[in-house]
């Protein structure tokens, strides 16, 4: 087939927001853009064998598809590959390759240069400073204060970040490998297990990962005034501080320089009861063991392993396992249902957002957690339904 999108957008904010007079954010600003994409692709799946021995069923699919987007992304190419085997009926195992991109969106291309508060830490901050002396002076410290910049206000230093409109798409590599048992001594029943490994290069990150990563990337590890790192460090010119002043601040525009590597298994299985009188019951269980989550700022740049991780580096919270159970129980007219989440302990990715008296990192770790919720819906009447839910 083939396809045509013309995708645009405008955001204004209003004129509080665009001041930043929101409490605990900074402003926002208007995005205007637009871009359009012409697309062709075709999949095809071939069954090969049936019901020989050994082989109830093997088939093969393939995919292709190519994109010419009107922005810097340009004409790329992505596609699939990949089989299933069932040995017997209730046996199926499944692989896939697949090649894939992601195109930045609007906001990634054309959002301005924003200002916004950044949680982490100054290497050239407090009265150990972990950046040299000569670095830190090169990038703004005054003489004579190294070992007298103020630390950042509540572990927040001032950063900036916005769109450019030169990105280009990121591109990802994906292997899948599993299987799946619906047994005939339970045909309510169904198990599947599943591989998964991907690598993400390009990927759109501000710069090195983020203003902290861009931090540590020029006084950690480049250790060069004249790196790309530390040209987009802007201090106080009077106490040499990342906050205060209108331009003082990391800048951290969007590039595709990051990598991204991901691993583990999800296991799911799902049941059906059959209670007559009594309606029916549906029981599902859905689980992921994350064995690795690797980011990188670019290449050269440390690798951290974010899995059972959060902070300045890792960002959002990876716990290395979750799970999710449901039991629904459905008896016409009502539906009853609920739901536990399961999310494993994490710990701080020892990046330091400041510390307290003791010297510690204000929050070092976070145990794990158990959620549970409960819906219910009752129809009352045809065009009517009452549902709600804790």
């Amino acid at each position: 087939g083939v396809e045509y999108r013309d995708e645009d957008s405008v955001f204004r904010p209003d004129a509080n927001y665009a001041a930043g007079r929101s409490a605990g954010f900074g402003s926002s600003a208007v995005v205007i853009g637009d871009f359009n994409v012409k697309e062709a692709y075709g999949e095809i799946r071939i069954p090969v064998i049936e019901d020989a021995p050994f082989a109830h069923a093997l088939s093969f699919e393939g995919g292709y598809r190519v994109s010419d987007y009107s922005t810097s992304a340009g004409t790329v190419q992505t596609f699939k590959a990949g089989g299933d085997w069932a040995p017997v009926e209730s046996l199926r195992f499944r692989g896939l390759f697949q090649r894939a991109v992601r195109a930045p969106n609007i906001n990634e291309l054309f959002q301005p240069q924003i200002e916004t508060a950044i949680t982490g830490s100054d290497p050239c901050a407090g009265p150990t400073p972990a950046g040299s002396r000569e670095l830190c002076e090169a990038t703004g410290v005054p003489a004579g204060r190294y070992g007298a910049v103020p630390l950042p206000p509540a572990g927040q230093f001032q950063g900036f970040t916005g769109g450019n409109p030169d990105l280009e798409v990121e591109k990802s590599n994906t292997y899948t490998i599993g299987a799946v048992f619906q047994p005939s001594f339970a045909p309510r029943l169904t198990v599947t297990a599943d591989y998964y490994n991907v690598k993400i290069k390009g990927a759109i990150e501000a710069l090195a990962g983020g203003a902290q990563n861009a931090l540590n990337a020029c006084y950690l590890t480049a250790r060069d005034a004249n790196s790309v790192f530390c040209q987009r460090v802007v201090r106080d010119p009077v106490n040499g501080s990342l906050f205060g002043g209108n331009e003082t601040g990391v800048y951290a525009t969007l590039v595709n320089t990051g990598r991204i590597s991901t691993k583990g298994v999800d296991v799911s299985a799902n049941y059906a009861f059959d209670l007559g009188a009594w309606g029916g019951l549906r029981a599902s269980v859905t689980a992921t063991y994350v064995d690795s989550f690797v980011r990188q700022g670019g290449v050269g740049l440390p690798a951290y392993e974010c899995a059972g991780r959060f902070g300045a580096v890792c960002g959002q919270i990876t716990p290395d396992f979750k799970t999710t159970a449901r039991l629904t129980w459905d008896i016409d007219p009502v539906l009853l249902s609920l739901r536990w989440r399961h999310l494993d302990g994490v710990e701080l990715d020892r990046i330091a957002l400041g510390t307290d008296s003791n010297g510690r990192a204000p929050v070092e770790s976070l145990p794990a957690r158990d959620y549970f919720d409960f819906d219910f819906a009752v129809d009352v009447r045809e065009g009517m339904k009452i549902s709600g839910g804790i």
